[in-house]
């Protein structure tokens, strides 16, 4: 199966495309047989084509009250077409981004494996469907694929948003559980030092579902890939 076209609609919902929310937006076009306007298809049905950026309002996960999700199928260069969606809430700040693929699977798992060595090798984007796991062998690091959602990344991005998501209940175990708290602002501290790209470390992404891709540079070298 493939990537979805420009021309294939965008759905929100439980078996869609992400939303952090049920749409609001009520397209003129959807019907029923009798010519009226089909209530199910006006809350799920959402056309948008290729580089362009749907802007709905959904409800927050969080607070519960309305915020903005943006909805863009857009090209990655020598890998396909992804849904891009982004969520922010004006009245609590929840922020969140993911990456689908229409529900489909690639033809075989993939499995990439880059070594990063410099500034250039941290901005390469990377892309994780929600069934990829990352190691960094030299941190000693794995990311579980259910721990996060399908993501649009660069390498340093995802050191960071890992960082952050560690640092996020830091405050709290260094009240209860103080030993804890000391380990994870060390590790922290030491994924910091990796971002500027001079300390070299290999960053592996394993997806079995084939959705999952790191940008060459051609000019310089590629990851090395395998398919099975």
């Amino acid at each position: 199966m493939s990537a979805p076209s420009a021309d294939e609609p965008v759905t929100n919902g439980p078996h869609g495309t992400p939303s952090c929310g049920e749409s609001k937006e009520t397209p003129s076009h959807a019907t029923d047989t009798t010519g009226q306007e089909s209530e199910a298809d006006a809350v799920n049905y959402i056309k948008t084509d290729l580089g362009e950026m749907n802007i709905i309002e959904s409800m927050c996960p969080k607070c519960e009250k309305n915020g903005t999700t943006r909805l863009m199928i857009t090209t990655i260069p020598h890998f396909k077409q992804i849904i891009v969606s982004s969520f922010e809430c004006a009245n609590c700040g929840e922020r969140n981004n993911e990456v689908t693929f229409g529900g489909t699977f690639g033809p075989k798992k993939v499995r990439y494996e880059l070594e990063v060595k410099s500034k250039k090798d941290m901005d390469r984007q990377v892309v994780k469907s929600e069934f990829a796991t990352i190691q960094i062998p030299e941190l000693e690091l794995e990311i579980p694929a259910e721990s996060q959602k399908g993501s649009l990344n660069t390498v340093e991005g995802i050191l960071e948003q890992t960082k952050e998501g560690l640092e996020f209940q830091q405050p709290l175990r260094r009240v209860q559980h103080p030993e804890l708290y000391e380990k994870i602002q060390t590790f922290c501290e030491k994924l910091e030092s990796y971002r500027g790209g001079e300390i070299p470390f290999t960053l592996i992404l394993d997806d079995p579902a084939g959705n999952s891709y790191i940008e060459g540079r051609y000019e310089y070298y590629h990851p090395r890939r395998t398919r099975s």
